[in-house]
């Protein structure tokens, strides 16, 4: 599959991550990949900050890179750059981490920030950056989409959640790292549906627990934890080094490694639907948990062994995550995502307005093409320079 926009990418000349990581022996990647679950024949997207894609963690990847960013729609700002910055780093790990669980998939990249960034905007710099990746991921053929990002949004999540569901594909979403932040009040996973993802260490504890480095998440719609304490990724960000390797954590990890265990495991059973991969996924889960939900655990760990062990296609078809009826403020129904249509707004090419750094939020306003037309506030602006222009000409004439 060649998507629209999508260009192939050729290796560089830098060093690979090396060697198993921890998490890769912890779930059993290897044999899985060698028993035939690597992904082959799935597609999977990756919508994050900006990517890297010459290195050799890509190699004899199918990577496939959408320009220009989703940060602008006016096609200036770009979805790669070679430089080490925030916005690289995260972006690049992130689908490395797929391609080292689901090494045969394809990897479709999507990149909702300036490459140049060293703050890491959120994906909010053109106000709809996500909704908008997540709609063309789903146009571009995408089977599992991964979402390691989070930003307020004048476009609706809603509809381009519901509209991926409507077509089969999965949504993989990591939670926030500490809820407390503002910044990650607007994210995916708190859409019902949607699988939300935590992360865990290698001794299985969560952070926020006695020896583990990092914030719990007191948020209760964990679907699963995954691997994402203590993670080796490429790129030094103190020497702006490609080559280094160091450790470091988070939900953001934790999801592409969930997105590319569900691709694997999908590339082993091809005939299973998008709704019975997910019941795979919290049917399998464990640690004791089972499927008995656990507000901080979810349904458990995710295991890559025990999704193999019975095929998806014995599952029923229904999104175990999806209720008939709304529970929370940013859900959806059943009946939300059965009539879900193609989202208008992704045939508009309206600029939005890029935060500034006191501005994270800005007050929704109406969708393009809608409220008061601007040649109406042009003509209202107009009126009132020409009062004030009268009024000081009668004044200064009656003083004379």
């Amino acid at each position: 599959m060649v998507a629209l926009g999508l260009v192939g990418v050729v290796p560089g000349a830098a060093s690979a991550v090396e060697g198993e990581d921890w998490w890769q022996r912890h779930l059993g990647v290897s044999a899985a990949n060698q028993a035939g679950a690597d992904g082959r024949g799935r597609t999977v997207a990756v919508i994050d900050s900006a990517i890297t894609p010459d290195l050799p963690m890509f190699e004899g990847v199918d990577l496939r890179v959408r320009e220009p960013s989703f940060c602008a729609s006016d096609g200036t700002i770009p979805a790669t750059s070679s430089r080490l910055t925030a916005a690289t780093s995260h972006g690049t790990n992130t689908a490395g981490l797929v391609a080292r669980t689901a090494p045969k998939a394809t990897i479709l990249f999507y990149a909702t920030d300036d490459p140049a960034s060293n703050t890491r905007q959120g994906g909010v710099c053109s106000g709809g950056a996500i909704p908008r990746a997540i709609v063309q991921a789903v146009s571009d053929g995408a089977d599992v989409i991964s979402i390691s990002m989070s930003g307020n949004s004048r476009w609706d999540y809603q509809a381009a959640v519901a509209w991926a569901q409507h077509q089969g594909v999965v949504i993989v979403s990591s939670l926030p790292n500490d809820f407390s932040d503002i910044r990650d009040s607007d994210e995916a996973s708190r859409i019902n549906g949607v699988v939300a993802v935590a992360a865990h260490d290698a001794q299985g504890r969560f952070p926020g627990d006695p020896g583990v480095i990092g914030v719990s998440v007191p948020y209760g719609r964990v679907t699963v934890r995954a691997p994402g304490v203590g993670m080796l990724i490429q790129g030094d960000m103190n020497t702006g080094n490609w080559s280094a390797t160091r450790t470091s954590m988070g939900t953001s990890y934790a999801t592409p490694v969930t997105a590319g265990v569900l691709a694997a495991v999908w590339s082993k059973y091809p005939d299973a639907t998008g709704s019975q991969m997910i019941q795979a996924l919290i049917q399998s889960a464990g640690n004791g948990y089972g499927l008995e939900y656990d507000s901080r655990v979810g349904y458990g760990l995710l295991s890559l062994e025990r999704m193999l062990q019975r095929d998806p296609t014995t599952y029923p078809d229904v999104n175990p995550l999806v209720q008939p009826e709304p529970q929370f403020e940013r859900d959806i129904s059943a009946a939300d995502i059965e009539n879900a249509v193609f989202p208008p707004w992704m045939a508009s090419e309206t600029p939005m307005p890029s935060p500034t750094s006191t501005d994270w939020f800005p007050e929704p306003g109406p969708a393009p093409g809608g409220g008061v037309p601007g040649w109406v506030w042009l003509l209202v602006v107009a009126v009132v320079l020409v009062g004030a222009v009268v009024a000081v000409v009668i004044v200064v004439v009656r003083r004379k």
